[in-house]
């Protein structure tokens, strides 16, 4: 075909998928077999699994991958022109009547759209997408802005075979959350195997987790990120994947331990200076207010001249040891559980005298 443009392959079993938006033709979906075992395709060997005039408004564009003898397909562009609605979907195609080709609207369904996106994430241009054996689904799109650059993935949670419920999309990665990553992100695939992780240490907070890399020298926070707690540029969401958590411009200290309270953070480094992050309420950072901190900051005052050798956090309360085995405590204090003999809260760390 004069103008073909194939761009992406996929297998079920030992018959090949190739998607080919091609120019001014209809673009296809074409499968083929070497049926007679000759080693190589010939064109009796190769049929037309779908044509989007005739695929019941799924998307044949630049991406498809297989799902338990399916396959999905991802939109790539919907500007909001002509008959376009600004809204980027994707399709699972069945061939339920074993024909060999997507003829009945029966075979064709959304199974997910980017209005379940939350508003702070866009989407320009949608670009990969793959499926794994346990029925996850991640899939890439980018933009000119940092929130539209981004890995999706998808969970069917409830079973139903669709990914439209709720908590059933997430943001794996973004080049919001790191601004030196997912510049333009493009193909994605499952991992498959087994990664080792060693040297790290982890934290658990109230649905959100810390986990330092002490090879890497990197403190990566994963979970909820309503306020904060996963020390990002921006809140409101999950990130069901570990990202970086962001630290002071210039820092580099070595890291040597983690902390998760309810929705704040901490790190101590090497040289017994501690760093804290999320919710600010009840003076719980250490840091002298009540305002909520999206970079890990450090804790001085009575610290300055102290050298930490652990840290712990409660509810809303955070503590501290010293090299000397002094205990300090600061943030809320409504039950004395910082055991200062009062239930006034602290705002910043306060030597707890009835151990000393």
């Amino acid at each position: 075909m004069p103008t073909s443009s194939p761009f992406d392959l996929a297998f079920i079993g030992d018959t090949a998928y190739l998607i080919d938006p091609a120019g001014g033709a209809d673009d296809a979906i074409y499968a083929f077999r070497d049926a007679d075992g000759s080693g190589a395709i010939t064109s009796d060997e190769v049929t037309v699994f779908a044509l989007e005039p005739a695929a019941f408004g799924a998307p044949i564009d630049i991406s498809l991958a297989p799902q338990d003898g399916s396959l999905l397909t991802w939109e790539w562009l919907d500007s909001e022109a002509g008959d376009r609605d600004g809204v980027w979907r994707l399709y699972r195609l069945t061939d339920r009547n074993g024909d060999g080709t997507i003829d009945d609207a029966t075979e064709v369904e959304e199974v997910w759209n980017t209005d379940q996106l939350l508003p702070v994430f866009g989407i320009d241009a949608g670009f990969s997408v793959a499926a794994d054996e346990d029925g996850r689904v991640v899939i890439t799109a980018n933009g000119g802005d940092a929130t539209e650059k981004n890995v999706f993935i998808l969970e069917d949670r409830n079973g139903d075979g669709d990914y439209l419920d709720t908590l059933e999309t997430n943001i794996l990665a973004s080049n919001a959350f790191d601004g030196d990553t997912l510049f333009r992100p493009r193909s994605v695939e499952f991992y498959e195997g087994f990664a080792q992780n060693a040297n790290t240490l982890a934290s658990a907070g109230n649905h959100f987790s810390l986990f330092l890399d002490t090879e890497t020298n990197t403190v990566y926070a994963a979970g909820e990120n309503v306020v904060g707690q996963l020390a990002q540029v921006t809140d409101g969401f999950d990130i069901p994947a570990p990202v970086a958590v962001q630290v002071p411009e210039g820092f580099s200290e070595t890291i040597v331990s983690v902390a998760a309270g309810l929705v704040h953070g901490s790190f101590l480094t090497e040289g017994g200076d501690v760093y804290t992050w999320g919710l600010g309420n009840f003076g719980r950072l250490g840091l002298g207010d009540e305002e909520d901190r999206f970079v890990a900051t450090k804790v001085t005052g009575e610290l300055d001249d102290e050298t930490v050798v652990l840290i712990e956090h409660g509810n809303g309360a955070s503590y501290a040891v010293t090299e000397d085995g002094a205990l300090y405590a600061w943030g809320q204090n409504s039950n004395g559980q910082l055991g200062l003999g009062d239930e006034e809260e602290r705002l910043t760390p306060t030597r707890v005298d009835a151990l000393a």
